[in-house]
């Protein structure tokens, strides 16, 4: 059927890229962002959201040949160095086939199930990551609140952004730029604690 790997992984892509999953917005991203389901999808937007993840690819290369092959979901730089990731059960095959190609894979740290709040707001925060602005009065208000009190939950944070219309871009954004942090272990509510970097 297929005459040589390029084909193989180019059907992939292809078959990959037909599929839409939200949200659309990627920040570390190299090369296209094409997800085979939308499970992938929000892997990857934890991916964006941590700090130890340098750099994401989808679909990277085929391991084996044109009759029994594997494409992982994801190659990985982190900061510890660089390792493939699938979203479902990696065939032991191509475990052993990726470490002869110089590569590891990371089979536990991004299992749904451990990071599931972690991965859900993810996918919550990032459709603000590009698009977010905030004003400077509503910056210096903020950052100005939180130094003088402290963390404050994020239902008081809403009440001194002014300027904008939607509150949580604003704050979203804040977090993205690097100023303010809060606890994405817990699931974001109204009394997620919010405090500066």
């Amino acid at each position: 059927m297929f005459h040589s790997i390029n084909d193989v992984l180019a059907d992939a892509h292809l078959r990959a890229a037909s599929n839409l999953f939200a949200p659309s917005v990627v920040l570390k991203c190299r090369g296209r962002a094409l997800f085979r389901s939308q499970k992938a999808r929000n892997l990857a937007c934890y991916f964006d959201l941590i700090p130890d993840v340098l750099a994401w690819s989808c679909l990277p290369f085929l391991l084996g040949s044109t009759e029994t092959f594997h494409i992982p979901d994801f190659a990985v730089q982190r900061v510890d160095g660089d390792y493939l990731v699938d979203v479902h059960d990696t065939p032991e095959w191509a475990l052993a086939a990726a470490e002869d190609e110089g590569w590891l894979y990371d089979c536990a740290s991004y299992q749904h199930d451990n990071n599931a709040v972690l991965i859900a707001n993810a996918v919550d925060l990032l459709p603000y990551a590009r698009t977010s602005t905030v004003s400077l009065s509503d910056r210096v208000r903020l950052l100005t609140v939180l130094d003088d009190d402290g963390p404050l939950p994020l239902k008081h944070c809403f009440q001194l952004i002014r300027n904008s219309s939607e509150p949580m871009a604003a704050i979203a954004a804040l977090y993205f730029s690097g100023e303010i942090v809060f606890d994405l272990t817990e699931r974001i509510a109204p009394e997620t604690r919010v405090s500066r970097t």
